[in-house]
């Protein structure tokens, strides 16, 4: 996964945005009415951001899913079902006792993740710190595009 190239200028996004499945730079407002009543997928980062010299740190980790916890709720009071994968693994990997989860184990991550993506009727990326760098918000993206999943990326400042 450290070998994927992050290109948010490659040319065949450009093609998803003229068919109508990539929304770049939208506002809130337009998301809640393109998305009311339906179940949406949250893509935000965590890998790297969850990083401490090198380290998981629990903390960033938990700070990371609060962060999209309140995107989510922030949608659902715009009537939008969101859920946020990341919010979730963090409090798993921080649960008592549940030590053998890897917070950092990609395959089990893709695993557990890849049902919740494909259950979902489009995807949401909010402007949280590093989404553009974010291999897993990328591959995301990816595969909902793939499957002609409409995608909306926030624009910045509309917390």
């Amino acid at each position: 996964m450290n070998n994927v190239e992050i290109d948010w200028e490659a040319s065949f996004l450009y093609g998803r945005a003229r068919a109508g499945v990539l929304h770049r730079d939208i506002d809130l407002g337009y998301v809640a009415k393109r998305c009311l009543g339906r179940l949406v997928y949250l893509a935000s980062p965590y890998s790297k951001m969850c990083l401490e010299n090198g380290e998981w740190d629990n903390v960033l980790s938990l700070s990371l899913g609060f962060e999209a916890a309140k995107w989510v709720a922030e949608l659902s009071l715009r009537g939008v079902t969101a859920i946020s994968p990341i919010s979730q693994a963090s409090m798993m990997v921080s649960a008592k006792g549940c030590g053998q989860i890897d917070p950092l184990g990609v395959s089990f991550w893709e695993g557990w993740c890849r049902p919740l993506l494909h259950a979902c009727e489009a995807v949401i990326v909010p402007p949280i710190e590093g989404w553009d760098e974010s291999v897993g918000v990328w591959l995301e993206v990816q595969a909902a595009l793939d499957a002609d999943c409409p995608v909306f990326l926030l624009r910045e400042g509309v917390e």
